[in-house]
């Protein structure tokens, strides 16, 4: 079975329940996106983690409450609910550091921890179908997944 791939003008188009954007500093998919999901993406980039105060520290280990943890591992995915304003019923924006092979192990990790949902990837670099192949092998997968053509942003 061949590969499945959108056309700009079927990107944004129903047939999966979740999609996954690379980070909106290089994919203009994102950046438009953003727009239709009130600029939570935008908002989350330049969010801040508040630390725990001392007071709430104390009554967490005074009642054995473990708490949370005071820091998030770097650049962690962004999974959104988008059923209301895109058709599709979760968004994720995954940061690419220019490893396309991480990228896809990271965007397969978080498929399988959603329970393989069809899924459309926006790719954050131009592959060839071939390429893709190589990060995403398993042909008894490829039904559930399809692909939209980069449209990187040149800096």
């Amino acid at each position: 079975m061949a590969l499945q791939f959108h056309s700009k003008a079927g990107a944004f188009s129903p047939g999966s329940h979740l999609w996954v954007l690379p980070q909106i500093s290089i994919s203009s998919w994102t950046r438009t996106i953003d727009w239709y999901l009130n600029f939570q993406v935008s908002r989350m980039e330049n969010h801040e983690l508040v630390e725990m105060s001392g007071t709430l520290k104390d009554i967490l280990d005074s009642s054995g409450i473990e708490s949370l943890p005071s820091q998030l591992p770097e650049n962690p995915p962004l999974l959104l609910a988008s059923s209301t304003r895109l058709p599709n019923d979760q968004t994720v924006i995954l940061q690419f550091d220019e490893r396309i092979d991480e990228w896809f192990k990271r965007v397969k990790l978080i498929w399988y921890k959603l329970n393989r949902p069809k899924m459309r990837i926006f790719l954050p670099v131009e592959l060839k179908e071939s390429e893709i192949i190589r990060f995403w092998p398993n042909m008894d997968e490829q039904h559930l997944v399809s692909f939209v053509p980069s449209t990187e942003i040149q800096h």
